[in-house]
């Protein structure tokens, strides 16, 4: 019981950072839950699909809200990487940031599931509270240290 409440104390705690704001800014996706659908039960094919969870957290790991994506399986290469298509809300206290992504992975379940991870541009489609009117780019790639990064490059109405 005491060991729930100091789990719940540093959650509390975590949540207090600022949360980012219109302009550039980086953040980070830990703790992730991935949740296929594999529709036909035949392995994955084009149509499945894939829910995503993640923690956003700045660089000093304080937590700043959650990643939700969900994506749909639309082919397979010739070396067995599959391509997915999807959209991505990122959930802050002061609003939502929504952007489309066009992704590979390697495994769709495995922990190194994501295929050569790359620099990969999104343009952000929506939001909401602070992020209201937003426009521009979000950038998925990996830091130094091997952590999954989203650079954002957005503006919002009068910006």
């Amino acid at each position: 019981f005491l060991c729930g409440l100091a789990t719940v104390a540093t959650a509390t705690a975590q949540s207090t950072v600022e949360p980012p704001d219109c302009g550039p800014f980086e953040v980070y996706l830990v703790n992730g839950e991935v949740h296929p659908t594999d529709i036909d039960n035949d392995g994955f094919s084009i149509g499945d699909r894939l829910s995503i969870q993640y923690d956003i957290v700045d660089a000093d790991e304080n937590v700043l809200g959650q990643n939700f994506a969900a994506s749909t399986f639309v082919g397979q290469t010739d070396d067995g990487v599959y391509n997915l298509i999807g959209d991505v809300h990122h959930v802050y206290d002061n609003g939502t940031l929504h952007y489309s992504i066009v992704y590979q992975l390697a495994d769709p379940v495995s922990p190194s599931r994501h295929a050569t991870m790359r620099r990969f541009d999104y343009p952000v489609i929506g939001g909401s509270g602070a992020f209201a009117g937003v426009s521009g780019m979000a950038t998925a790639s990996t830091d130094q240290s091997g952590r999954r990064m989203i650079s954002f490059d957005i503006s919002c109405d009068g910006d």
